[in-house]
């Protein structure tokens, strides 16, 4: 029996470290966590594919042609597909403006633009 309370007490002092480390605020650029948007990752193809869909997206729904001109933050979540929240520096008849645009990629790999805010920056 002491040697089981030892065993377990030694499993649970070995995860402490690894449990803490999911619980820390910012994590590196990498494979998202379930649940948690991953860390900012402007070289992702997906980050940037959604990227141009948002500001095609959002285009057609005001009538207006924007330019993405940079994309600034990606943060990528797994859910049942992907949420990818992006804050993009845009630019509409010659005026620069920062929008947050979150696009859903669902399972059958289609997206969606589910938010779009005007911002002061991207900070």
């Amino acid at each position: 029996m002491k040697s089981l309370t030892l065993i377990s007490l030694g499993l649970v002092l070995a995860a402490t470290p690894l449990m803490a480390q999911n619980n820390a605020p910012h994590r590196p650029a990498g494979p998202p966590l379930v649940g948690a948007y991953g860390g900012d990752d402007l070289t992702n193809p997906t980050a940037k594919e959604a990227a141009k869909f948002a500001v095609e997206t959002r285009s057609a729904k005001i009538h207006t042609q924007l330019k993405l001109d940079a994309i600034k933050h990606a943060h990528l979540q797994v859910v049942a597909g992907l949420n990818i929240k992006l804050c993009l520096k845009i630019s509409h008849k010659a005026k620069h403006q920062y929008a947050e645009a979150i696009v859903y990629k669902d399972v059958r790999q289609n997206n969606h633009l589910t938010s779009w805010k005007v911002l002061k920056n991207c900070d």
